[in-house]
């Protein structure tokens, strides 16, 4: 008998399908169940099939839902991908990996609707992620996610919406990289959530279209330091295009996007830049002058060593530190007394770096140097003992680590404070921190102009 079909449910694995359509509207009958097995299912059946089976889904019954799932990647229903995307988060694991096995089956033709539930909801999002690597690895770069754009796009220009789904719509559109998306994206700098703003600006500099160059550089302004940071990697990242823009925009009279071209500067190192970052080292704005001598650093140019020496006097630690690492990036002579200089500094990150910064040039006046300043320091101790061991015999370094060893316990027992008995007398006798310096630099020398010898 031919059936019509209406809806179904899962009874014992199988699809039964409601023959009720044969009957008068209102009529009291009782409805014939007819048997179908899977393999012998019509397309035209499938869809009632389908959406019975969709139904199923939440079903009470564990095993019902599973063998929903099932069924449902054998009909090769497309519109069935959402309730699949949903049951992938069904509470039964084996009702989850069945549900995730059909969308897989299903393949390339669920690309869009995976697509799009990328940002969507949590679930929806975190589901889709599971599968469409498997159903398209280079899904990113595929005619269908271009159709995908203006979908994308509209979800990020709503305001109302979650703004991790805008987030998400910003991301997906610097991954697929169409011009047709920059837009959007250039609106979304405004975004009044800042992740927003910060995924948008670094999806503008995938995309490298170079309409959203101003922009970019207008959102320097941004006061949320996240924004403003991914703001300079998105200018970085449109090299060669962006450079005459932001070396306008080194003259700005707002500091923060002085600091954001400098920063965007640095990722590309232009030569071009250097003239224009020197005279930022003389910027009111400490953070302007950090960011100058980063991209000074970058740029690697000995015409930067005198001013980036005169920089290693300056009143913030971050910019002399940061003056410490240009110097050493130039792997020049030249840099050795200001390196020297800056073993003094104040601040301990700024000497250990000038330290660490010493070791590659490798002479016994230079570790002699720095054995002057290892004694109330371990970390100068430990680069003096490095070059020393690269400098002298091995059984000379063996001395020299052995004395700078008895110099960092010397200044360590000195540091203490002497305990005293009852009458005042010490208890114990500190060591003699001068003569153990007098006699460990001596050694040293006489033993380094052996080895010279």
């Amino acid at each position: 008998m031919a059936a019509i079909v209406g809806r179904g449910r899962i009874v014992g694995g199988k699809v039964l399908l409601e023959n009720e359509a044969i009957f008068p509207e209102g009529a009291l009958v009782e409805v014939q169940l007819v048997e179908v097995p899977l393999v012998a299912t019509s397309h035209a059946t499938a869809s009632g099939a389908a959406h019975g089976l969709m139904e199923q889904l939440i079903s009470e019954s564990r095993r019902e839902r599973q063998a929903a799932a099932e069924a449902l990647g054998q009909l090769h229903e497309v519109a069935a991908v959402e309730a699949l995307l949903e049951a992938m988060s069904d509470k039964a694991e084996e009702v989850r990996a069945a549900a995730e096995a059909s969308v897989k089956l299903l393949g390339t033709a669920v690309l869009e609707a995976l697509i799009i539930a990328l940002v969507s909801g949590d679930r929806m999002r975190a589901a889709a992620e599971r599968v469409i690597d498997y159903v398209d690895p280079n899904w990113q770069h595929s005619e269908i996610a271009r159709r995908c754009v203006p979908r994308i796009g509209a979800v990020l220009q709503d305001q109302h919406g979650f703004y991790r789904e805008r987030e998400m719509a910003a991301l997906l559109l610097g991954q697929i990289g169409d011009s047709s998306g920059v837009d959007p994206l250039i609106g979304a700098l405004r975004d009044e959530n800042r992740f927003v703003r910060s995924f948008a600006a670094r999806a503008l500099g995938k995309i490298g279209d170079r309409r959203a160059v101003r922009p970019l550089l207008q959102s320097l302004t941004d006061q949320e330091p996240g924004v403003h940071e991914a703001v300079s990697e998105a200018l970085g990242m449109f090299r060669a295009d962006a450079v005459d823009p932001l070396l306008d925009a080194l003259e700005s009279r707002d500091a923060m996007i002085r600091k954001g071209a400098a920063e965007a500067l640095k990722q590309i190192g232009d030569p071009r830049a250097l003239t224009p970052l020197l005279a930022l080292l003389r910027d009111e704005d400490a953070r302007v002058r950090e960011a100058a001598i980063g991209a000074i650093g970058q740029i690697a140019d000995e015409r930067a060593i005198a001013p980036l020496s005169a920089a290693l006097s300056d009143e913030s630690p971050f910019v002399r530190l940061h003056a410490v690492q240009a110097l050493a990036r130039l792997e020049d002579p030249r840099v050795i007394p200001g390196l020297l200089q800056a073993l003094g500094d104040p601040s301990e990150a700024t000497s250990h770096r000038a330290a660490s910064a010493l070791q590659p040039y490798r002479n016994p006046e230079l570790a002699m140097q720095l054995l002057e300043r290892a004694m109330e320091d371990s970390a100068i101790a430990e680069a003096a003992m490095a070059m020393l061991s690269a400098v002298l015999e091995p059984q000379l370094a063996d001395f020299s680590r052995s004395a700078l060893e008895l110099l960092a316990q010397a200044s360590k027992l000195n540091a203490l404070s002497v305990e005293r008995d009852a009458y005042g007398k010490p208890k114990r006798q500190q060591f003699d921190l001068a003569w153990v310096r007098t006699r460990a630099r001596a050694e040293l020398k006489r033993r380094a102009e052996v080895a010279r010898q």
